[in-house]
């Protein structure tokens, strides 16, 4: 009677584990990847517009946003500037993202902020964005991603990093089929 038991258990322990191995490589909950975002410029402009929202003009920018997703897919591509603008409401739909924009060689302690895009506009491949701030001293607990967060946007800053948060990434205008995982130039498929 005590074997059967035993087999009834490893035969339920196999069986658990291949259902939970199944499912962990199915990931049928998993659906389309959602990628996270980097811009760098070498500097940029703050024009307070009132209320905690500055408009951020990015100069010497990158002509493309670096777009990677979070693991099991680690996949990496780029989107260009000009046409950003055309399919940012479909990257965030419903929600603007938040992001950390972060000073790269800082004149002070303060080297960072957390914002909320609202609005991103393009002209002659050159970036704008409406932000507001989300992160202030006084909300401030320590927490940084580099040093400390800035007391007060500054009127602008030298070389700058902004990491967007997780968004979709839909096919380029033009383009018939999704993104494609990174390939170096001239090798892999043409995504468009």
């Amino acid at each position: 009677m005590a074997k059967k038991w035993v087999a009834a258990l490893v035969a339920a322990g196999v069986f658990a584990v291949v259902g939970a191995g199944a499912l962990v490589v199915g990931q049928p909950w998993r659906g389309e990847p959602e990628w996270l975002f980097t811009y760098s410029a070498d500097s940029a402009a703050f024009e307070d517009q009132g209320s905690g929202v500055y408009r951020v003009r990015f100069s010497g920018a990158d002509g493309q946003l670096l777009a990677f997703t979070d693991r099991p897919d680690r996949d990496v591509t780029s989107v260009d500037v000009d046409v950003l603008e055309s399919m940012w409401p479909s990257m965030f739909e419903g929600s603007n993202p938040n992001a950390v924009l972060v000073e790269q060689l800082p004149d002070s302690e303060q080297d960072s902020v957390v914002i909320e895009i609202l609005d991103l506009m393009v002209a002659d491949s050159q970036v704008v964005m409406d932000v507001e701030v989300l992160a202030d001293k006084r909300a401030n607990h320590g927490l940084s991603i580099a040093r400390k967060m800035w007391e007060e946007v500054p009127a602008s800053v030298g070389a700058v990093r902004l990491f967007i948060d997780a968004g979709k990434l839909p096919a380029q205008p033009g383009c018939q089929q999704p993104f494609t995982p990174y390939w170096p130039p001239g090798e892999g498929p043409d995504p468009c």
